[in-house]
């Protein structure tokens, strides 16, 4: 009887859990497809001139600052639920989002750049959200689903990017504000919120003596460089979230110069990339896994990818982007999947608050890093971040191999 209690709270709150992920990721999806519009269109919102020299950097630091965010958000949020329980700081974090997608809105509306820029900070430090509810799953799953419900996660990050495109398309074609889509996101969030306190019941801590110092913090976010048991998986993780990065944020940026895409176009674009996503996660990538192992379904996606950016760098046919980016969707479903895998299979019950803590941290750094270079690079060429993104795609999975052979002749 007890067992099948167990199992009941386990089938509902997974669900629970998969919601909360997709209303963190949304706050992504929604913001992608408007950036350009905000930073180089008729509503410009920056200090200056649309097409004045520092745009782009206005730009880059706008989008710059949310993954800035997750990468100090992530760790302290993620040692924080291994301390006092997962469901407790969820909330926290949850109801933080909450706070500033309004303030996002009141930014658009009243034209305020700084605080849009801290309101996408503030987003980004609650972004671990996503991490506590990634490490929740991991808690109840046993080692035979934990792959099937890692592959749930992504399907569920997928959905998020689905969701908020298609809001975002929709308020751009019935010309209502930009500032709708942040108020419908703070509504979700509050709606989660509710859902977490009813359904979750409170957990016990993972690691109740653990001391949160900055050193504690540092080790955290470094967690992925410094352990040896990651630190190669940890280096291409990086690499490959970066490259990523390049695409998944700067394809907008793409379309809007290349192709002169309207807001709902482009939300159009993230939908798809999402949706092909959560196909992949349901259909192509338990096939995958089943016959491959995570080692080899990672290097074989990352060579994908690589090919991939370079074609839409060097393709000018629409049709073909829109092709494209089915293909290389799914192709980094298998990377992000096999990757977390691994990292996760590297560490303790115990530590995997922290190892996805570390992982949310590493996804900030490198989404950091590539905005930081994106408004540069995109005023090289529209295509330029992509094309970029693909070199880091075909290092990583050099990187890689190398490593991985290295490590068998040693231990032979």
């Amino acid at each position: 009887m007890r067992s099948t209690m167990k199992l009941h709270t386990k089938n509902i709150l997974i669900p629970v859990l998969i919601t909360t992920i997709i209303i963190d990721i949304m706050g992504a999806g929604l913001v992608f497809p408007i950036m350009p519009s905000l930073f180089f269109g008729q509503s410009c919102i920056t200090f200056g001139d649309p097409g004045g020299n520092f745009q782009n950097w206005y730009y880059s630091i706008a989008l710059a600052c949310w993954p800035l965010g997750l990468m100090i958000g992530c760790p302290i949020i993620g040692e924080l639920s291994d301390k006092y329980g997962r469901k407790i700081i969820l909330i926290v974090a949850l109801s933080t989002t909450c706070v500033s997608y309004i303030l996002s809105a009141y930014a658009i509306y009243s034209h305020h750049y700084l605080l849009f820029v801290a309101s996408r900070f503030v987003c980004g430090l609650a972004g671990g959200a996503f991490e506590i509810a990634q490490a929740a799953v991991i808690d109840i799953s046993t080692e035979e689903d934990k792959s099937k419900n890692l592959g749930y996660i992504t399907m569920a990050a997928s959905l998020g990017f689905v969701v908020g495109p298609i809001v975002t398309s929709f308020v751009s074609i019935m010309n209502i504000s930009h500032t709708l889509p942040f108020i419908f996101a703070a509504v979700l969030s509050l709606l989660n919120i509710i859902f977490i306190v009813i359904i979750m019941t409170k957990d016990l801590p993972k690691n109740p003596g653990l001391v949160i110092q900055l050193g504690t913090i540092y080790k955290t976010i470094s967690f992925l460089l410094s352990d040896k048991r990651v630190r190669l998986i940890g280096v291409v993780y990086l690499l490959v979230q970066c490259a990523w990065g390049f695409y998944g944020q700067g394809i907008a940026l793409f379309l809007n110069l290349t192709y002169s895409y309207t807001v709902s176009q482009t939300g159009a674009f993230y939908a798809l990339m999402g949706l092909s996503t959560a196909l992949a996660s349901i259909i192509i990538q338990p096939i995958i896994f089943a016959k491959l192992s995570n080692q080899v379904a990672f290097v074989r996606a990352a060579v994908v990818c690589g090919v991939g950016f370079i074609f839409v760098a060097i393709l000018t046919n629409q049709i073909a982007q829109w092709l494209l980016t089915i293909v290389l969707s799914s192709s980094q479903l298998i990377c992000y999947t096999a990757l977390l895998a691994m990292i996760s299979g590297a560490v303790t019950d115990k530590e995997q608050g922290k190892a996805m803590g570390a992982a949310g941290a590493g996804f900030g750094l490198a989404w950091f890093l590539n905005d930081i270079m994106m408004g540069h690079l995109a005023s090289i060429s529209p295509s330029s971040p992509i094309s970029f993104g693909g070199g880091m795609y075909f290092i990583a999975a050099i990187i890689f191999v190398f490593s991985i052979k290295i490590l068998r002749e040693r231990v032979q």
